[in-house]
């Protein structure tokens, strides 16, 4: 027989899904019914017993830097010069 635990970080977000081939007491481990790994990023609630999913926000793509910005810049030009655009 298999355990499946959903492994918490000390703010209650699961960080991991783990199938152990043993029975484990362990208060960063959440046993689990099924192997779920959409519980990565869900944060548990202890007295309710339920895995809110959070939505994270994804960051913005980095700037270019100067010489990369200097560079498209330079391909938008010439790309307009010979008449193709951009």
């Amino acid at each position: 027989m298999t355990y499946i635990y959903a492994q918490i970080d000390e703010n209650n977000k699961v960080i991991g899904i783990s199938m152990l081939a043993d029975k484990v007491e362990h208060p960063n481990l959440i046993p689990l019914d099924t192997y779920d790994t959409t519980l990565i990023g869900a944060v548990y609630d202890p007295a309710t017993g339920a895995f809110t999913k959070v939505e994270e926000p994804v960051p913005p793509p980095p700037e270019p830097n100067p010489l990369e910005q200097r560079i498209i810049d330079l391909e938008i030009a010439i790309a307009t010069l010979l008449g193709g655009g951009v």
